[in-house]
């Protein structure tokens, strides 16, 4: 599962460059940013912006979103959406 993680942050790091606002967090990064103890995926993506309007549904640009399920399938994993501004990448 760790070089899941691994490939799926290094693919989502790519992805997400030419977007402001972006951060990806490991579960435990998380964890100790929120002070509470989720098991919820085990990357969590937050951001505002651009791409927070395009996950959100504010911008009509199916192909982003879809692009970024591409990613998270390829790696074994889905999305799920915490906030409105974080999206939780769970292995299936």
């Amino acid at each position: 599962m760790l070089e899941n993680v691994a490939r799926l942050t290094k693919d989502l790091k790519k992805f997400t460059s030419k977007f402001i606002d972006v951060t990806i967090y490991s579960i435990e990064e998380w964890n100790i940013k929120e002070n509470n103890n989720s098991n919820f995926g085990q990357l969590i993506l937050t951001c505002e912006g651009e791409l927070n309007h395009i996950l959100n549904g504010y911008a009509n640009d199916k192909k982003t979103l879809n692009r970024l399920k591409d990613i998270a399938k390829k790696h074994g994993f889905y999305i799920e959406q915490g906030f409105s501004w974080s999206w939780h990448f769970v292995e299936i």
